[in-house]
């Protein structure tokens, strides 16, 4: 959980219960900071709900221990299982258990006292029953621990116990609290004696108030009216009033009292106001509030009880409550005569009408008993349930009307006997500092003795120690830019890193060893080939130059994917030549036809700076033309394989990707006199999950009986001959005669599909002129082909076909040079001749009524709807919309040399993985060394390279000396 980001890791912590949110932040300092954060504090206390916080009131007992007794998740929050004839109680009294987990410290009410006291007392071990009590302090009755007066918004008020006066507004969540302003000695020379006081809120001035209401024992010269009551008097109550965050009380005016003296009764905020309950039947608005926003007294019309009125009888209000449930006014009225709790909560705050009997429970328990008294709301939680706090039972009562039963049922404290109280809190991480207003402000926290001042400077304080912190804090703040990608888990980086190009993971893959392992990993992998398309991979063709570099034309994220403005008059182009560019960006390597002569050569030569034009030039290797670079054959799942310049024998497969290879076994010299390799491939076999080379060659030597060719049918006794090498072993097999044509061309446009090879037969003598290979059964076969313009196919009809691949179907281009179109066929059921079907016919003529004949091979149908060709004549890769009207070129900005390209799907798998064999070696084309694959782990090797990267044909400074080679 540590590890991520901060915006998840609030979202995850704000579901949390406050049990669990007081465990993680003494977790770590992320997590601290984050529940301590005013933003996090705010959305918590906005989705939280109330419950009871319970303390003991033991006489002979001073603790601060509050407990806040929360519904564990997924159940209704208590222990609900019969007990009975436990603790002395007897079977029919049975009764139910609260957890009391979460605990909680208010301030003492003389704390001074209470931590130098010198009558602190350790009680044995062997006290009552053995049991090992914990440390208690004797204090007199006047220092006795401070009454829980209301709570507001997460903030406790905690009054003086004898006189109730208001001395301490805390936050038990975070531990805070801050004094009150105390009475000067003239005021107490008054003899106040105080009734109720309270805690509240103003949400138009953004402040915390606190009231407190004392009856003023000199009586005034003319009767005042109580605000609520309406009674006139010559010693009214007086109310006072006090900000958080400012020095003194301010006198608001005349305060509402009842006939028999007795104090308002629950006081419960809500809405910005405080509200009470008058104790007074001759009255009929028994609701007394205090606007904090106004500053005035005011009544709430109350709900329309049993008998109409309150007045007839006195028991009547003794058994009413008064509290909040889900931000609601609401009554709990105890009817003593039908033995029910009626609950009203009233809907529309002010208005009467609004009352409503939302609840009436039957306070009889199932063994048909009945516990009168007063029944104060607490909480109603989310799962319909309702919690009430009955004093004279001890207990906290929860009903819940969805349950089986629906009987009262009465939640005691697990192996203790004496009283405690309940009231309703709203769990807060608010801090103190931050909702209070005022630089003058002195907090304190029950885990410490000393307070800090908001705004004054702390003992032991450095100011150029602090100015340079916080300027170093300060550059820290402007480089943070919030969460990054390296900080999320590893499945949703994986999820995000397949949706990125081959050019973005190439990086992504050198930023950290964490991204580098995800893209590494074998599963990876085989998800992001799985999606992946097939693009342009471009080499120059220079005669004079040898590159091993090869550029990967991915089209970019949310648009075609080139350069598609149009240049005119460049590059020694007339205005009738417009033409497009292709962006090489993404830069692979593959290896060097003979590497260590290239590495070890004598006569590499650096180019000074002053060389044409002044452009310093790379470092460059001069080479014979016996060593020049490698052919592209064909691709199979992202494996290139590499043939010998001069003969054409397969002789590397590598992943351009990863920059792994590996060398093919060599013929040996008795096999290099007989055969002259002309066409070869790389395939791959489902069945066997292995991948596989074919080379077919001329075997010199006659045979002595006809042979029938596997694809044409002729007989001869000149023979071509095929064989097979897996990768992994050590050896080619022979499989036996291969096709050929009767003008002797090759093999055209090796294309992987479906575990086979397949291969364009240049003869018109035949009807099918697909040749492919089976890589499982090691067969030739041929593959019967669309049904082209004239049925009948000249040779110089097959000059203008070229084979390919186009989304995991097998493709056939025709060019028509008759009526200037492109036929494309793709053969949507393998193998099968009826599902060739023509998807495109493209006008081959360009925007300036220009025709360029030849061959268009294709490349990749892209997803947006676009296909590409790759054209040898027009040195170009054509790019055609169907929404489109002309075929647009795609040049190579600022080179003129001709260049390759072939269909490349970009692959991410290792060589290691998906070669079989325990003794296979693969190289790095960064490495000199190979690392060697002894029983299925890879020991690498790696020396240090001392030379650069050799330069590209397509730099700036692309023309060198003819008898170098970069």
């Amino acid at each position: 959980m540590a590890d991520l980001p901060r915006p998840l890791s609030l979202s995850i912590l704000l579901r949390l219960p406050t049990k669990r949110l007081l465990v993680c932040r003494c977790v770590c300092k992320t997590w601290r900071n984050i529940i301590s954060d005013p933003q996090f504090a705010k959305l918590h206390f906005s989705k939280a709900e109330a419950f009871p916080l319970v303390r003991s009131l033991s006489p002979t007992h001073i603790s601060r221990n509050l407990y806040l007794v929360e519904p564990p998740e997924h159940s209704s929050g208590f222990d609900l299982r019969d007990c009975s004839y436990c603790y002395g109680y007897s079977s029919s009294e049975r009764h139910f258990h609260m957890k009391l987990e979460t605990k909680l410290k208010i301030p003492l009410c003389n704390v001074e006292l209470a931590m130098n006291s010198e009558g602190d007392v350790n009680v044995s071990g062997n006290s009552k029953g053995g049991v090992k009590r914990k440390r208690c302090i004797k204090l007199r009755p006047k220092d006795h621990k401070l009454n829980l007066v209301n709570s507001c918004n997460g903030f406790l008020c905690l009054s003086e116990p004898s006189r109730n006066d208001p001395v301490v507004v805390c936050n038990p969540i975070t531990g805070e609290f801050i004094y009150l302003p105390v009475l000067a000695s003239a005021d107490e020379s008054f003899s106040r004696k105080f009734r109720d006081c309270g805690l509240g809120f103003s949400p138009k001035t953004n402040q915390y108030k606190v009231i407190r209401m004392f009856d003023q024992q000199e009586q005034v010269n003319e009767r005042v009216r109580d605000p609520i009551t309406g009674r006139e008097s010559f010693s009214p109550r007086v109310a006072e009033i006090h900000t958080l965050g400012t020095e003194s009380w301010k006198r608001i005016g005349w305060a509402p009292s009842s006939t028999h003296g007795y104090k308002l009764e629950f006081p419960s905020y809500l809405n910005g106001a405080l509200h009470w309950l008058v104790m007074d039947y001759n009255i009929s608005e028994y609701i007394a509030s205090f606007n904090f926003d106004k500053e005035i007294f005011q009544p709430i019309p109350p709900p329309p009880l049993g008998r109409g009125m309150i007045g007839r009888e006195w028991e009547t209000m003794k058994d009413i409550a008064l509290g909040a449930l889900k931000d609601r006014l609401c009554i709990c009225h105890h009817d003593s005569v039908s033995f029910e709790i009626e609950v009203w909560v009233m809907k529309k705050y002010g208005v009467q009408k609004s009352w409503t009997n939302v609840f009436r429970i039957d306070t009889t328990t199932e063994e048909s008993r009945w516990l009168h008294g007063v029944y104060e709301p607490i909480s109603y939680l989310r799962n319909g349930s309702i919690l009430f706090f009955h004093r004279l039972a001890n207990a906290v009562v929860y009903y819940n009307a969805k349950g089986r039963f629906s009987s009262l049922k009465f939640l005691k404290i697990r192996g203790v006997k004496s009283k405690y109280e309940a009231i309703a809190y709203t769990p807060s991480f608010i801090s103190l500092n931050n909702a209070v207003m005022g630089d003058n402000l002195a907090t304190l926290n029950v885990a410490s003795r000393r307070p800090m001042k908001r705004g004054r400077k702390p003992r032991g304080f450095n100011a150029g120690k602090v100015e340079k912190d916080m300027d170093e804090l300060g550059k820290q703040q402007k480089q943070y830019l919030g969460p990054s990608m390296a900080d999320l888990p590893r499945p949703i980086s994986l999820s995000i890193l397949l949706r990125l190009p081959t050019k973005r993971l190439l990086v992504c893959r050198r930023v950290c060893k964490t991204w580098r392992n995800i893209i590494s990993d074998p599963q990876f992998a085989k998800l992001h080939f799985s999606t992946a398309e097939a693009f342009p991979l471009v080499r120059s063709l220079s005669p004079t130059h040898i590159s091993r570099n090869l550029y990967l034309v991915e089209p970019p994220e949310h648009n075609s994917g080139f350069d598609l403005r149009e240049y005119c008059d460049c590059y020694g182009h007339s205005l009738s030549g417009r033409h497009f560019h292709m962006k090489l960006e993404t830069k692979l390597k593959i290896p060097l036809r003979n590497a260590e002569l290239a590495m070890n050569n004598e006569g590499d030569a650096n180019v000074s700076s002053n060389s044409k034009g002044g452009v310093k030039r790379k470092r460059c290797i001069k080479l014979r033309p016996k060593d020049h670079k490698l052919n592209l054959v064909n691709s199979c799942n992202g494996f290139l394989c590499l043939s010998e310049p001069s003969r054409n024998d397969p002789v590397v497969v590598c992943n351009p990707i990863t920059g792994e290879f590996i060398n093919l076994p060599i013929p040996t010299q008795a096999d290099e006199k007989t055969r002259r390799v002309s066409d070869c491939g790389l395939g791959f076999s489902p069945k066997t999950n292995h991948y596989k080379v074919i080379r077919i060659f001329h075997q010199q030597e006659r045979v002595y009986e006809q042979v029938r060719d596997p694809i044409t049918g002729r007989e001869n006794y000149s023979r071509r001959v095929a064989e097979i090498h897996t990768l992994g072993t050590d050896s080619w097999k022979r499989i036996g005669c291969a096709p050929s044509s009767m003008y002797g061309y090759k093999l055209e446009f090796p294309s992987y599909l479906n575990g086979a090879l397949h291969w364009l037969l240049k003869d018109y003598n035949i009807s099918e002129y697909i040749a492919s290979f089976n890589f499982d059964k090691e067969i030739f076969q041929p593959i019967p082909p669309p049904p082209l313009r004239r049925g009948i196919i000249s040779l110089e009809t097959m000059e203008n076909i070229s084979l390919g691949v186009l989304r995991d179907m097998l493709c056939i281009c025709d060019h028509d040079s008759h009526v200037f179109k492109i036929n494309i066929w793709v053969m949507k059921n393998y193998g099968v001749q009826e599902s060739w079907t023509k998807v495109f016919r493209i006008d081959a003529t360009t925007k300036q009524s220009r025709w360029l004949r030849g061959v268009y091979e294709p490349i990749s149908y892209l997803r947006s709807g676009a296909i590409l060709f790759f054209h040898r004549l027009a040195n170009a890769v054509v790019y055609y919309k169907a929404k489109g009207r002309f075929l647009k070129f795609l040049k190579v900005r600022g080179v003129k040399s001709k260049y390759e390209a072939i269909a490349y799907t970009p692959s991410f798998i290792s060589i290691n993985d998906a070669v079989m064999g325990d003794n296979l070696a693969t190289l790095n084309v960064t490495s000199r060394c190979a690392g060697l694959k002894l029983q299925g782990e890879t020991k690498a090797l790696f020396l240090r390279e001392e030379d650069e990267d050799m330069d590209s044909d397509f730099d700036s400074s692309s023309d060198l000396d003819s008898s170098t080679t970069d």
